[in-house]
């Protein structure tokens, strides 16, 4: 079924226009004038359109910069584990000699 046949039931038929509006209708057509067109949205062509751009660039630059402040700087190395250690969970286990042994 017609989706408008529907909608059209459900609202009934519209209210005729008022006499006052037609007979003003009709003055300007005998009068030569063209119907009203309806103005077209303008676009803002001011100080916010020259601002659009530069706008989100420094949105962009200060996410970046947020970002990086958020992480902190990267990680340093770890200096190698000295020799006789060995390496447990990131801690260094230092291996101490056997009773009796010297070592030189």
């Amino acid at each position: 079924m017609d989706e408008l046949l529907l909608v059209r039931d459900f609202f009934g038929d519209p209210a005729p226009p008022d006499p006052i509006v037609v007979a003003a209708a009709k003055a300007r057509l005998a009068a030569g004038e063209p119907p009203a067109a309806r103005p077209r949205p303008r676009r803002p062509r001011g100080r916010l359109a020259r601002l659009g751009l530069p706008a989100v660039a420094v949105a962009v630059a200060a996410t970046i910069v947020a970002a990086v402040l958020v992480q902190g700087p990267a990680p340093a190395r770890r200096p190698a584990a000295p020799a006789g250690s060995r390496q447990a969970g990131g801690l260094a286990i230092f291996q101490l000699p056997a009773p009796g042994r010297t070592s030189c």
